[in-house]
């Protein structure tokens, strides 16, 4: 067995995950527990129906989910099937042939998000970025800019990796706090481009259509919490510079709440009494500011400095 530290959680795992934290320590209580198990005929029919949707979906389906009993099954198509079972278990297959570094995204990404919601467990869709003794996230929909503005922040002195997409919440004693998810930057084919990074240096992740690459980030991860302080929520709009807005009342905790990662899971389960409280002493403690940068145009300088006035 192989023991990870994700999202602050003491994970043992039948699988290596090369990307993740492992810990080293053979007394170490697990919180949950990554096994094996054959799917083999259920992934079959899963993707015997898939196929059919497919060719009557101009988008093409790639997660046929189950409901089971005590949580959910996905089959993701040609890399494998994942039961989440109370927050506890995840027990997986993993198709013939596919790399290991596709197969453990889904399952660090997919898997894992949804243990933390059956954990009733506060994960924001952000980039961690450690500033000083604090972490700020830096959140935003798909082509808002976030990972853009996340690499260039690294490259700035005082800012330094917590967590590439994902953070969890936790507020201890007064304080929130944030935990990473795991060590490895996810960049896309143009971020690697524009961040000047040499792909032979880089992890290769085959998804799909797409090319993604890997940057470990093992060396400066912090495992244990960071103090929470800032989310800053990114938008565009069709403006001619750069603003910014501090969110307050009880709009911080609308802002807190789009930001939830694997929503769909959350929204199934509902906002229990315990993530609701949760959620709203959260959002009394932390600064949320939403930042809008024109449509058009690189702005990332801009940006920084903005960030640099808020924070």
């Amino acid at each position: 067995m192989f023991s990870y530290k994700i999202y602050g959680l003491n994970i043992k795992s039948e699988i290596e995950l090369p990307s993740a934290l492992e810990i080293h320590s053979e007394s170490l209580q697990a919180d949950a527990y990554i096994k094996v198990k054959d799917y083999t005929e259920r992934y079959q029919m899963a993707e015997y129906n898939l196929q059919i949707l497919s060719e009557n979906n101009s988008e093409g389906y790639t997660n046929i989910r189950e409901k089971t009993e005590d949580g959910e099954l996905h089959h993701i198509l040609k890399v494998g099937t994942f039961c989440v079972t109370n927050g506890i278990l995840i027990e997986c297959m993993k198709c013939e042939g596919v790399d290991i570094y596709q197969f453990e995204q889904w399952l660090l990404n997919l898997a894992v998000g949804i243990l933390m919601v059956q954990r009733e467990r506060i994960v924001l869709h952000a980039s961690g970025i450690k500033y000083g003794d604090n972490l700020i996230a830096i959140s935003g929909e798909s082509g808002s800019g976030k990972s853009t503005l996340a690499d260039s922040l690294l490259k700035r002195k005082g800012f330094s990796f917590a967590s590439d997409d994902s953070i969890a919440l936790e507020l201890l004693q007064d304080t929130v706090y944030a935990w990473g998810a795991y060590p490895l930057r996810r960049l896309c084919e143009d971020a690697v481009e524009y961040g000047e990074y040499r792909k032979e240096d880089l992890i290769f992740i085959p998804d799909g259509e797409r090319l993604k690459y890997g940057m470990s980030m093992k060396s400066c991860f912090p495992e244990d919490a960071i103090p929470f302080s800032t989310l800053i929520i990114l938008q565009v709009g069709e403006i001619s510079h750069v603003l910014y807005e501090e969110v307050t009342g009880s709009q911080k905790l609308k802002g807190l709440l789009e930001c939830l990662y694997k929503v769909d899971s959350y929204k199934e389960k509902g906002l229990t009494p315990k993530l609701l409280t949760e959620c709203l002493q959260i959002a009394s403690k932390i600064k949320v500011f939403r930042m809008t940068r024109p449509s058009t145009g690189m702005t990332t300088e801009e940006q920084i400095e903005k960030i640099h006035e808020i924070l």
